[in-house]
């Protein structure tokens, strides 16, 4: 992954204990390893197709902990 510094990036990280799984979300990007096979994280499996599922299955759990670490949001003051 190659960024040219101009606008930075931001980004998050999950681990469920053996996969690492970044998400660059100015650029839509990400990187996805194996640490128990790549504990030096050579082997970057985001594009690779044989790993499509679980790279969804990772973001959706990295999207559920991401949100439950921000609140509620606005309280209702009234009915819809």
């Amino acid at each position: 992954i190659t960024f040219d510094g101009s606008r930075g990036t931001e980004a998050s990280m999950y681990f469920d204990g053996r996969h690492k799984i970044c998400r660059y979300h100015t650029d839509g990007i990400g990187e996805l390893y194996d640490l128990a096979a790549d504990p030096c994280e050579y082997q970057d499996l985001w594009n690779d197709k044989n790993y499509a599922r679980l790279k969804m299955e990772l973001l959706e759990k990295h999207f559920d902990a991401m949100m439950r670490t921000i609140g509620k949001g606005v309280h209702r003051t009234a009915e819809y």
